[in-house]
């Protein structure tokens, strides 16, 4: 397994105590123990690169609307975004899904322009499992398997989208309530001014992906509805 880079410090504009950081990883594929498994193994790595306090400082962000103390501090789409690419890197994909060397590691986005911008000044300087980054606008009828990871906007038909994805491993993100009840993988909701997440378990087993469970610990509840259905 090769290992993590280390933490570079976030160009967000984030106050100091709910700074993120942002490293790049590689994970060159799935070793051992199959497909959608929760990493076990990946989780010694993650306490080494960040440490537990560090990790929930990243995944408890508050958002910030205004100008306090003379710090500008984050907006609830920047934070979504830093959430976005850490899923990414904390994310293990199926071999054959970063098969080619050289091709980038690929986020769509549907419905959400302010996020789409802020993925887009993140990608500009970070690296994806040892990839550079493209952020693309995607539409509902674009061929969204091709994707990396897909985040959905609220608005959007998710449930559709999702029963169209199916079982391809694409790491899906949303802003719906119901998104991973409908089998979507994170779910992003804002809580108390805060971004927290639910997760999926059933829907990263289905996808054939693997997420380090530092991860999934910290997420607000776990669901089990899996390609669009509750």
């Amino acid at each position: 397994m090769t290992g993590e880079k280390g933490i570079k410090e976030s160009e967000l504009r984030v106050p100091r105590q709910n700074r993120i950081g942002f490293c790049s990883g590689h994970r060159n594929g799935m070793s051992g123990g199959g497909a959608g498994r929760v990493v076990s193994r990946f989780d010694s790595l993650v306490s080494a690169a960040l440490g537990v306090v560090l990790v929930l400082m990243l995944f408890a962000a508050r958002v910030e609307t205004g100008v306090q103390a003379g710090v500008i501090a984050a907006s609830e789409y920047e934070v979504k975004a830093a959430y976005v690419f850490k899923f990414a890197v904390f994310t293990e994909f199926p071999a054959d899904r970063l098969r080619e060397d050289g091709e980038p590691f690929v986020i769509g986005v549907l419905g959400n322009e302010r996020v789409e911008n802020a993925l887009r000044v993140l990608s500009g300087s970070q690296e994806i499992h040892q990839r550079a980054v493209r952020v693309l606008a995607v539409k509902p009828d674009d061929r969204l398997e091709m994707c990396h990871v897909l985040f959905i906007g609220k608005g959007q038909d998710s449930r559709a989208i999702l029963g169209k994805l199916g079982a391809a491993s694409v790491l899906t993100v949303g802003e719906d309530e119901m998104f991973s009840r409908w089998g979507g993988i994170f779910t992003l909701v804002l809580v108390d001014e805060n971004v927290r997440f639910d997760s999926n378990p059933k829907a990263i087993t289905r996808a054939g992906l693997a997420v380090t469970s530092r991860v999934l610990k910290l997420s607000r509840r776990f669901t089990g509805g899996q390609g669009g259905q509750p």
